[in-house]
């Protein structure tokens, strides 16, 4: 009888990085809201949705998944990474939509509690146990080293199995999701 082991999908391995964490980012702390928006909206998570060559997948233990539109032999995959991305940004958007008083450009509802239960299951998943210093201001670990993988090599990976997948705001049939290949850039600033 398989183990849950056994039923775990075999990962595309990345090389540790080692960088260090900022209180203040651009992203958090840009004197220019226009520009931290901009940032933010640079991100791109659909670059995170790969096709892989099905029998490949079922050879690695990747679960079934739905065929590419234009091409049956491969499979539709989300890379985990860029589905964090995309939580963060619909939940950093609607939050300051909420606190600015403006229309929802997601409604809070289903997804939104995806995402936040989402993330809460990835952090306890990876129950990191660095040490942050703390002198008891709000600069917990601010400047410390972390042990990461290389997003770079993620970047690569998806840029090499695109499935040409974009995202929309509005609703639109899921065929209409796909054909349109983007450049190769995710729009995330590697952490320095």
């Amino acid at each position: 009888m398989p183990t849950i082991v056994d039923q775990a999908p075999q990962r595309y391995t990345l090389d540790t990085t080692w960088k260090q964490f900022w209180w203040n980012t651009p992203y958090s702390m840009n004197s220019n809201r226009t520009e931290e928006d901009g940032l933010w909206e640079a991100i791109q998570p659909a670059h995170g949705f790969v096709a892989i060559d099905r029998t490949w997948a079922q050879d690695h233990g990747w679960p079934d998944s739905m065929y590419l539109p234009s091409d049956g032999s491969k499979g539709v995959y989300l890379l985990e990474a860029y589905h964090y991305l995309h939580c963060l940004r619909i939940l950093r958007k609607t939050f300051l939509e909420a606190i600015e008083g403006n229309p929802f450009t997601h409604p809070p509802g289903a997804h939104m509690k995806h995402c936040f239960d989402a993330l809460r299951q990835y952090i306890i998943c990876n129950a990191d146990s660095t040490p942050l210093y703390s002198f008891g201001d709000f600069t917990a670990g601010d400047g410390q080293v972390h042990e990461c993988k290389d997003w770079g090599q993620l970047r690569d990976y998806a840029t090499r199995h695109t499935a040409c997948y974009r995202d929309s705001d509005e609703p639109i049939p899921l065929w209409e999701h796909f054909g349109f290949c983007d450049d190769g850039n995710d729009g995330v600033n590697e952490l320095p």
